[in-house]
């Protein structure tokens, strides 16, 4: 009986988990447009090679299950490295142009899917209307959304019950959003103050583990939504949930900040 060659090739699972962690690092760079190309040319390649040899290695062990694990690690790099692209292909175009929020919350949310924290204990509601296209630039989108799901998600670790909700709907000439969580919510003294520079709560919310705030996150999200003439409205009760409800008007205004 001929040996298993995986029984001495190095462990395949944790040479996908590193690159894994090494896409999770990039993609903080990539939503500046940085780093996308050296991703798809040092990375294709490689991932070639092993979905070719666990390919082969399949087909003469079928019943291995660390090539079955290798091969399904490699179609999520494979996903989250077009999910990364898509960034920086949006973040490249300096120009204004018809964006599809839908289409920003799904790559946000498909990006988030390769932290484990929200894929093994977040519960995902997602009901995304049909909505219009509105004139504006992507990465403006990207930014808005990308960080009030993460401030959800943060909001959520310490919770028994963790459930993101994320729709979109259009209504009266104007596009709505609203994002909502299980989380620490927010108290009444500290809801007033959430969008001033350098004010967080994040720190009091996650038990000091490497998840507190800067408190520039929301102002950041005001200001470029201003540029939009854009509204956003947090409703939250201490200790239970928060919705954030972002409304843009669907106008001629385009957007020519950075």
């Amino acid at each position: 009986m001929k040996d298993n060659p995986l029984d001495q090739e190095p462990d395949l699972e944790s040479i996908v988990k590193s690159c894994t962690a090494q896409l999770m690092k990039l993609e903080k760079a990539a939503f500046v447009g940085m780093h996308t190309a050296e991703i798809v040319h040092n990375l294709k390649n490689p991932m070639a090679i092993l979905v070719g040899v666990l390919s082969l290695l399949k087909r003469k062990f079928p019943d291995e299950t660390m090539t079955i694990t290798g091969l399904r690690a490699l179609d999520q790099m494979a996903e989250m490295i077009q999910s990364i692209l898509a960034i920086g292909k949006q973040t490249a175009d300096q120009a204004t142009q018809k964006v599809d929020l839908n289409q920003i919350l799904q790559v946000e949310l498909e990006i988030l899917q390769f932290d484990s924290f929200f894929k093994n204990q977040v519960k995902l509601t997602k009901d995304l209307g049909i909505i219009p296209t509105i004139e504006g630039r992507s990465i403006h989108f990207n930014q808005i959304f990308g960080n009030l799901i993460k401030n959800a998600i943060e909001s959520m670790r310490e919770k028994e019950v963790r459930e993101l909700r994320v729709f979109s709907r259009a209504e009266d000439q104007s596009i709505v959003v609203e994002i909502a969580d299980t989380g620490c919510g927010i108290s009444l003294d500290h809801l007033p103050k959430i969008f001033d520079p350098y004010f967080s709560t994040k720190s009091l919310s996650v038990g000091g583990n490497g998840h507190g705030g800067t408190g520039l996150g929301l102002m950041s999200v005001r200001r470029t939504l201003q540029i939009y003439n854009a509204t956003i409205d947090v409703d939250s009760v201490h200790g239970e949930k928060t919705i954030v409800r972002v409304k843009l008007p669907l106008t001629e205004k385009k957007a020519t900040q950075s």
